[in-house]
């Protein structure tokens, strides 16, 4: 792997993603921000501000009641100009957080949504009744680096962690990681 390009702290979107989506197809090139906020409001998804509320954060009233998630004095005022009331703020546009991946509301959401579809699955790997003890076992010693290294095309070393991306990686000969005991089964 390789790093990855610093990005301008000041853009939370890259200018790939919203200015030069499809670029090369034959039509003009989209904008994924706008495409997504056109998306929730097709939907019918519910505002930012209602999101809040039910990831128990505080309802606001006014914009300065964002200051905390949106620490940005001009993005609030840019957000007032354009939304008028918090009540109407788009999910997508505010939770935009420049210190974090997804803003505390995204956060939210998405553990909510990951919970229930591990929940709701009764074939998930570590519910009662679906793997004995030794079958787990060999289950959670599993790597993605061993299931990358079988099922790619010619893959010899890998990291042992396909997860994390550093500089100074410890490269494995594929045949270095464990294989998973199937006579367990």
């Amino acid at each position: 792997m390789t790093p990855l390009k610093k990005a301008d702290p000041r853009q939370a979107i890259s200018t790939e993603l919203t200015e030069k989506l499809f670029k090369f197809s034959r039509y003009k090139p989209l904008d994924l921000a706008s495409i997504n906020i056109q998306r929730g409001r097709d939907h019918g998804l519910a505002s930012y501000n209602e999101w809040r509320a039910f990831c128990g954060l505080k309802k606001a009233f006014n914009f300065e009641d964002l200051r905390y998630e949106i620490k940005s004095e001009e993005l609030r005022h840019k957000l007032e100009n354009l939304y008028g009331d918090p009540d109407r703020i788009d999910l997508y546009v505010g939770d935009s957080d420049d210190d974090a991946k997804v803003g505390p509301t995204f956060r939210c959401l998405l553990v909510n949504q990951f919970r229930r579809l591990r929940d709701g699955d009764r074939f998930f790997y570590l519910n009662k009744n679906v793997f004995n003890k030794e079958q787990l076992e060999e289950l959670k010693k599993t790597l993605l680096s061993k299931l990358i290294c079988l099922n790619g095309d010619k893959i010899e070393k890998i990291v042992k962690n396909a997860f994390e991306l550093t500089h100074n990686q410890n490269w494995l000969d594929c045949n270095e990681i464990d294989h998973i005991d199937l006579t367990k089964w």
